[in-house]
């Protein structure tokens, strides 16, 4: 008896990650399961990075993060170091 081909649903879940310019050191900033676009402030001390619709904030130690706002997208940082999201 044949059957049905199974559907598998892809879930792609993606990260925020850090390492030296030589590529050591290598660490996971944030958990996931939808963060993108990171975007480090002009004092290197934050991250402001998409998670799913929202902007969120983190710091570069990878502790503290904090939702900034809500329905944003692409955050960049002015030179004052406050961010935009577009």
């Amino acid at each position: 008896m044949r059957g049905r081909p199974e559907r598998h649903e892809c879930l792609v879940v993606t990260y925020i990650r850090v390492s030296e310019l030589n590529g050591d050191g290598s660490r996971f900033l944030t958990d996931g399961p939808n963060d993108t676009n990171p975007s480090w402030s002009p004092d290197a001390n934050w991250i402001a990075f998409e998670r799913g619709a929202d902007i969120w904030l983190i710091d570069a130690a990878g502790k503290h993060p904090r939702k900034f706002t809500s329905d944003g997208f692409n955050p960049s940082w002015r030179a004052a170091g406050t961010t935009q999201g577009r």
